[in-house]
């Protein structure tokens, strides 16, 4: 059983004997199994159980499916991959996006890990990225940055509408906001914990 408490985002792997004999059952067993990850859901701080989710590939009848097991099943947990290593299975057409991206990384001193149909995509080897599919980045390092420096950043990563960049800046407590709720000069934002969502003061007191 890993020791590391959860945090949204988390890949968590889960031992495949912990699984009962449904149909269901047997295709997360075999999912596990397969050395794949299920992802952490939003969790009770009094919760009993790990709360994961599991985003099925294309074409699958169910996209997504929520359970849990109990934390005993669960055999290690990791960060969400950094986008510098799953960005060979993404599509042709997301190039511009994806050197935007490194560059401000290096630029700014950031850590730019990826979420969504990318990461699974990257993960898997299965087919997660349409035609509609978001770029989903985690970016950490933001908030130590100078206010325009970081306005600056925001700004030149969401640029672009192929793909959509969408994501999250995550704090220095783990708790995460919009990137683009992260730009609003307005004194309240919606941040994301593990246990849900709260309007709180924004942690940084505003970009002005």
């Amino acid at each position: 059983m890993t020791s590391r408490s959860p945090q949204r985002h988390d890949l968590v792997f889960v031992d495949p004997k912990f699984f009962g004999g449904t149909p269901m059952d047997r295709e997360l067993a075999a999912w596990a199994g397969a050395g794949f990850p299920f992802v952490q859901r939003m969790q009770p701080r009094q919760a009993v159980a790990c709360q994961l989710g599991w985003p099925r590939p294309l074409g699958a009848p169910q996209r997504r499916f929520g359970f849990s097991v109990p934390f005993d099943a669960v055999v290690w947990r990791s960060r969400p991959p950094r986008l510098r290593d799953v960005a060979a299975a993404a599509p042709d057409g997301w190039t511009q996006a994806l050197r935007r991206a490194f560059t401000l990384e290096q630029a700014f001193n950031l850590r730019i890990r990826v979420y969504g149909s990318l990461a699974w995509q990257g993960l898997t080897g299965l087919r997660y990225v349409h035609a509609n599919s978001d770029l989903d980045l985690l970016v950490e390092g933001l908030h130590g940055l100078a206010s325009g420096d970081r306005q600056a950043a925001i700004s030149r990563l969401i640029a672009g509408s192929t793909p959509r960049v969408d994501g999250e800046a995550v704090l220095a407590d783990r708790a995460a906001i919009s990137l683009r709720e992260f730009l609003k000069e307005s004194s309240q934002v919606l941040v994301r914990h593990l246990q849900g969502p709260r309007l709180e003061p924004h942690p940084l007191g505003g970009i002005a």
